[in-house]
């Protein structure tokens, strides 16, 4: 069973198109006019169609699942710092800080789009054998 470590990095990038945005909203129902009217966006402090921040924060997930082994995603803060603008190219990364015990992990998250950060954070991660039967009787414990 491959376990991470520290200093181990999960990866993940997303270009935000105009479609993604549009099945998002459509998706979430969160159909904000910042991110689906470009008239309405143009005029606002962004002057341009924006991406939801949660859609960005999304990448999270995919960048866990590229580090090595199986990862549960626990729990997770993050800070939005700035938008995302239709055609960015979002870097999601996610950097083993340390192994707060067996199972557990702490991660470090930041989202670079070109030299902007968009958004920090840390999560928590469980690293584990998913196929492992004894896992049930943890996650009884956490219901």
């Amino acid at each position: 069973m491959t376990i991470v470590s520290s200093g181990d990095v999960g990866k993940s990038t997303m270009v935000v198109t105009e479609e993604v945005v549009e099945k998002y909203a459509n998706l979430t129902g969160d159909h904000n006019p910042l991110h689906i009217d470009p008239e309405y966006a143009q005029k606002s402090i962004f002057k341009s169609r924006i991406a939801h921040a949660i859609l960005t924060n999304g990448l999270v997930s995919s960048a866990v699942t590229d580090l090595p082994g199986d990862t549960i995603l626990l729990d997770q803060t993050v800070s939005f710092t700035r938008a995302v603008y239709l055609d960015d190219k979002v870097d999601e990364i996610a950097k083993v800080a340390n192994n707060r015990d067996t199972f557990r992990v702490n991660l470090e998250l930041n989202a670079p789009v070109d030299d902007r950060q968009i958004f920090t954070g840390t999560a928590t991660i469980m690293s584990v054998d998913a196929t492992d039967d004894r896992l049930e009787r943890i996650f009884q414990q956490r219901l």
